[in-house]
């Protein structure tokens, strides 16, 4: 199983949000959500992945935290489908200098 094509599926039907990518897109949305890899293992038979999120937000840093809030509560929702159990890794703000953009990022650990 492909754990990030997986959360990627879910986040956009839960959310009805099409803004949401595993990379930049060519043209940047004022709105938008960016889900990575950021490690993988496996213990007992036992996969674990943890996922870090990045919600973007061109106007407001306000509109940024509001984007990861609604991420994290459909997170939290992912433990117990697909097999898939949840747990919440932590999270921040953190403006993007680059993209010239409010950031928020979050991690969650996913064990499939």
């Amino acid at each position: 199983m492909l754990i990030e094509a997986l959360v990627l599926q879910y986040l956009k039907t839960k959310l009805d949000m099409s803004e949401i990518y595993t990379e930049l897109p060519d043209t940047l949305p004022d709105r938008f959500v960016i889900l990575t890899l950021a490690d993988r293992g496996k213990a007992d038979q036992i996969n674990a992945a943890t996922i870090e999120i990045m919600c973007y937000a061109r106007k407001s840093k306000y509109e940024a935290a509001t984007l990861d809030e609604d991420i994290r509560e459909a997170m939290e929702e992912i433990g117990g489908t697909e097999d898939v159990s949840y747990r919440f890794g932590g999270g921040d703000d953190n403006p993007d200098t680059t993209l010239k953009m409010y950031r928020y990022r979050s991690y969650h650990n996913l064990y499939f």
